[in-house]
């Protein structure tokens, strides 16, 4: 079996096209931990029992909020 990136342990929420982290800010150490772990497992991502292959991904704010959005396509 390949090398998946595992991203249950953070704060996320699965939208359309878009698996999108909350993190504290654009200098969190979480977002080196995403990246580097998808990046590892060759943008394989597997999260409640879906797999998706990341596309592309960029950094969101929204007020106070500032998302991590991993653009994914499903592969399951």
């Amino acid at each position: 079996m390949r090398t998946m990136a595992k991203i249950d342990c953070y704060d996320y929420f699965i939208l359309p096209g878009v698996i999108q982290i909350a993190v504290r800010g654009t200098n969190d150490p979480i977002l080196v931990d995403i990246l580097s772990e998808v990046e590892r497992a060759n943008g394989r991502i597997y999260v409640e029992g879906h797999h998706f292959i990341m596309q592309g991904y960029d950094i969101h704010r929204n007020g106070e909020q500032t998302y991590l959005h991993l653009q994914v396509i499903t592969i399951d």
